[in-house]
């Protein structure tokens, strides 16, 4: 263990192929330590890639901390310059699908010595023309959602607010808004398949309770102000 640890503080496999990089959780007011996460970097075509992974304390479980701390370990690896993000999850494993899901990554239905893989859903954080883009309608009509309530006091609003935020992170989610009529949301999602945007937003926590899939229609941009060279 200790000859592992020692050659993990190195920060690099011994070739130099892969760049370590560990974190520490640590809890915010009793100052104890409550597990770690990590990233193991590669060069893909050019691009950064990161293959993560999360564990907590059995006695720190089930209280967001994974969550929160993969979440701030992302948004620097993105900030790095990092496109592709993988992780590798046991299958049946709840807490970390859960987390998996939260950071916008999708089951790619490959297995891995026994776990799943769960990978960014485009491989770039911004507009890939690439990359088959759908325009979802969503109906805020889920037998939960209450009219005349603001978004935020909605039942369950801070783990749906989460869940798109990673999205937006993956680069799964380009656009999104409500309509005037406040009933109906518009996203413009990137994803291989609309079976693969259903599987992703249907791990959203108000998938079903608050908002329900109205349509997917596929989406062909043929022009974007944004790509013309200034």
């Amino acid at each position: 263990m200790r000859t592992r640890y020692v050659r993990q503080v190195g920060g690099h496999s011994p070739d130099g192929a892969q760049s370590w990089l560990n974190w520490v959780m640590r809890h915010r007011s009793q100052r104890v330590l409550v597990g770690s996460v990590q990233a193991t970097l590669t060069s893909e075509n050019g691009q950064l890639a990161a293959a993560i992974a999360w564990t907590v304390a059995i006695a720190h479980q089930r209280r967001g901390y994974a969550t929160e701390a993969a979440t701030a370990m992302v948004q620097w690896l993105r900030r790095q310059a990092v496109v592709t993000l993988v992780a590798h999850v046991r299958p049946g494993h709840d807490a970390s699908i859960g987390v998996a899901g939260r950071l916008g990554l999708v089951a790619t239905g490959v297995i891995v010595d026994g776990e799943t893989e769960w990978a960014s859903p485009t491989a770039l954080p911004c507009y890939d023309s690439e990359m088959p883009m759908y325009l979802v309608v969503i109906r805020r009509s889920g037998p939960e959602w209450r009219r005349g309530r603001p978004l935020e006091e909605q039942s369950g609003w801070a783990g749906h607010a989460e869940f798109m935020d990673g999205l937006v992170e993956s680069g799964f989610l380009v656009l999104g808004g409500p309509l005037t009529d406040e009933e109906r949301v518009v996203h413009a999602v990137q994803a291989g398949s609309e079976r693969a945007v259903r599987e992703t937003l249907a791990r959203d926590p108000w998938s079903a309770t608050h908002l329900v899939i109205s349509t997917i229609e596929p989406w062909t941009i043929r022009l974007d102000g944004r790509r013309t060279s200034r």
